[in-house]
């Protein structure tokens, strides 16, 4: 009989090994993709911008694309009452900055074609981004806003 402070030792099942090895790898493959497609996010508190969090249950307040190209450029005229930007890039590799501080080809947070970007509140008007060097041509950002 095991002691009570002892955990149950019983063997686990071929079927139940099988689970956990494929809940592991479903695991380490999602990791490993959101790593090579560029998933980002600005200044994130639990995966998403506070402002963020609360907005992301209803449907996008508005849509815009912007064109990324070699003069960084902001997310366009930011909606009334629209606290968190959902942003998707297509095309080419960019960079962003956050801070206030316009970002280059060569300095800012790196993003590849396919990455998605979380603006909150507070980086909405900061947020800039110019073509990374590595670019052939101009990249598009497609700015979902939430309320």
């Amino acid at each position: 009989m095991t002691p009570h402070w002892m955990p149950d030792r019983t063997p686990k099942t071929p079927l139940e090994i099988v689970a956990d090895v494929m809940l592991w790898l479903v695991a380490v493959i999602a990791t490993v993709l959101m790593m090579l497609l560029g998933m980002a996010t600005a200044q994130t508190a639990g995966g998403l911008p506070k402002s963020c969090q609360a907005s992301l249950g209803s449907p996008a307040a508005s849509f815009t694309q912007v064109t990324v190209s070699t003069t960084a450029v902001g997310l366009g005229t930011i909606p009334t009452n629209a606290p968190c930007a959902i942003v998707v890039i297509e095309k080419q590799p960019i960079r962003y900055r956050d801070d206030g501080t316009a970002p280059t080809a060569t300095v800012g947070t790196l993003v590849s074609a396919g990455g998605v970007i979380a603006v909150g509140l507070g980086q909405l008007s900061n947020f800039k981004m110019i073509r990374d060097t590595a670019a052939t041509g101009d990249a598009t950002a497609d700015v979902n806003w939430y309320r």
